[in-house]
């Protein structure tokens, strides 16, 4: 994988044949032309478009680079959320879908978790995503959990 990221370059830039994870040309001034071809998936700019004073051709043509990819978790990907989808199994049930920009902007999502009587939900308002590890934040906008006056003493 190439990066080319906020550069000036003199002369012209010419990506061809690249496989794996996408090339990515972002936030440069290119003096001459900007070329791509055959590179398989097509090179990202990751939302941060090129200068470029030379004419771009093929997978680079201004419009046609890939937008960046999206940090997403889920338990079940298809349908309305429901209780059971993830489980750690006589503790918590719980499902979620979340999902954000490829440095963590603009999060978005819903949760539910419950551990009987106890049961939550809400809109995520924050995303980490690790390889395979998630972990979410967020508003609580429903719960069955009441505090007593001893777990409002205790904080």
């Amino acid at each position: 994988m190439a990066e080319l990221g906020a550069n000036t370059v003199a002369g012209g830039v010419t990506l061809t044949g690249n496989s794996g994870p996408p090339e990515v040309v972002a936030a440069n001034t290119i003096e001459g032309p900007l070329s791509c071809a055959a590179n398989n998936p097509n090179p990202t700019d990751n939302g941060q478009l090129n200068t470029v004073h030379g004419p771009a051709s093929g997978q680079c043509v201004a419009g046609s680079l890939t937008p960046p990819p999206m940090d997403r978790t889920f338990c079940a990907p298809a349908g309305p959320l429901a209780f059971g989808q993830c489980a750690f199994p006589g503790v918590w049930d719980f499902d979620l879908d979340a999902g954000s920009g490829p440095l963590g902007q603009n999060p978005t999502g819903t949760f539910l978790f419950e551990s009987l009587p106890r049961h939550y939900e809400g809109n995520v308002t924050c995303l980490q995503v690790n390889r395979r590890v998630a972990s979410i934040g967020g508003v609580v906008t429903a719960s069955t959990f009441v505090p007593s006056d001893r777990d409002l003493r205790s904080r």
